[in-house]
Parts: C-alpha cells; structure tokens; sequence
C-alpha cells in the first residue's frame, strides 16, 4: 500500500525557511520549509519567486536523493495569506522593514485586528492609530507591503488558472501588476507571452467561460495563424492560408473566421 509520501498529490503547508540554493534564470530553488508541527522539509523546484519568511503551499511528491536523502519535489508553489493574529504579525516582521520587528507587529495586529493587511493596503491612514508606530516606519510598511500583496493576489489568481510555475513567472516577468487586469479583460492576450502561445490562452479562456464562437477568440486564432505562417516565411499569406490555418486551432465556422479576418483587417490587426 502506497504511503502519503508516494502519492504524486501530497501537499505542505508552513513557513519558507532559508533558501539554501536557487537559479534565477530557471526559479529553481532548493529551500527548507518549516511544517506547523516544527517539523522540517527540504524542498526543491520552481518556488515562483516566493522568499523566506513567506507562508507557503507547495504541492508535489516525495523523492530519495542518493546524496541527501528524502526531498520534496515541487510541481507547483503558492503564498498563502495568513489570517490569525500571530501568522499576520509574522507576515509583517518577515516583510524585512527595518523597525518592523515582531514586537512592532504584534502591536500592529493588536491595534487593526484581522483585517490589517487589507487596512495597510486599502486604508493606510489608519497606520497613525498604532502607538509609536512614527511616519517613516509608516510610509516604509506601505511602500513594502503593497507591492508584496499585489504580488500575492496575482500569484493566487494565476495559480487559479492552472498555469505551471514557469509560465507564471513568464506572465509575471511580461506584465508585472498588471497581468491580472490584461488577463480579465481579454485572457488571449496570454497568447502573447513568449511560450505560452494559443492552445494555454484557449484553455484559460474556455475555463473563464469564453464561448466556441466569440469574437475574442476567434480573432485569437486568426492572429496565431499569421504569426505561424510568417514563421514559416510567408510574409503575405492568402486569405486561404490564414482560414485554413486558423481552423485547424479553432475547430469552428468558416464563415465566421472569414468575417472576423475581415472585420481585423478594417481595424488594421490584420493586413491583407
């Protein structure tokens, strides 16, 4: 009988310890992360950018390294968003501001309650009513843990979407803060991060309740045919070649690709 350390879907959850190796290049890392039992793992694999102090969830499978014995192999990694007392002012002091030290934070958690990260984020006026908390200390806390949130709150929803941590970087690194917005208000612009291409946005996009026939989409895989047919050298392609291309991603009416090619090419997207 396979024990919870063979199956391919076991998860941890704790706090990102110190982060022994990683490739920036890859976001390969090699880190320990501290299980709320005080037990610890060493866990290796794209960590997305997370950082030590963080509270993690990692999913993945145990491995035995001949040299340095059980592992945990991650396929995917995401920040979880503490909601005690103590897991927020933890949050806080591992932030790195300097004078936000756990005593600071406890005092903070106690002056704001549950909600202090929304409070920092979305009313950081109230920061003034946490005693000898001064305005330097205030704006570095604002100043570091808004961008540190919005990160956290893109990751979540990336991570919704089903993409794999490389391509979450690749989002990331292409759109920064903005790749939620670009994403909800047209999920095929995802086609235009470098290796992700038609196929991952028709699935995200699907999922987001995307219709076979709309607009959006069709126009999606009438600019993938282009782009795959200059690839190929074709620099002026027939209208055929476009169609043809273009139906076999989108499965669709030819008629309706034909009259969105038309309606791209009176918007100039598409040059005939």
């Amino acid at each position: 009988m396979s024990t919870p350390q063979q199956r391919e879907d076991e998860h941890l959850s704790g706090e990102l310890g110190r982060v022994l190796w990683s490739d920036p290049s890859t976001g390969f890392s090699i880190a320990r992360l501290r299980m709320d039992d005080e037990r610890v793992w060493v866990i290796k694999g794209d960590l997305g950018g997370l950082s030590t102090g963080e509270r993690v969830e990692v999913r993945g499978r145990f491995v035995e390294d001949s040299r340095w014995g059980r592992q945990f192999k991650v396929h995917t990694a995401r920040p979880v968003l503490p909601t005690t007392p103590e897991g927020i002012g933890r949050y806080l002091n591992g932030i790195g501001v300097r004078g936000i030290g756990q005593r600071t934070a406890e005092r903070i958690v106690e002056t704001l309650g549950e909600r202090t990260l929304e409070i920092i984020a979305d009313e950081p006026k109230r920061l003034e009513e946490v005693k000898g908390l001064g305005p330097k200390r205030r704006q570095a806390l604002i100043e570091a843990i808004g961008p540190r949130l919005q990160r956290d709150a893109a990751l979540l929803y990336l991570h919704g979407l089903a993409l794999s941590p490389w391509q979450i970087r690749r989002v990331l690194q292409t759109w920064g803060e903005d790749a939620v917005r670009h994403i909800r208000q047209n999920p095929y612009r995802l086609a235009e991060v470098s290796g992700l291409g038609f196929a991952t946005a028709d699935r995200v996009a699907r999922g987001l309740g995307i219709g076979e026939e709309a607009a959006e989409r069709i126009d999606a895989g009438l600019l993938h045919a282009m782009g795959a047919l200059a690839q190929r050298g074709h620099t002026a392609p027939h209208c055929e070649q476009v169609d043809g291309l273009a139906m076999q991603v989108l499965h669709g009416d030819a008629l309706l690709v034909a009259d969105r090619r038309q309606a791209l090419i009176r918007t100039g997207a598409l040059v005939s």
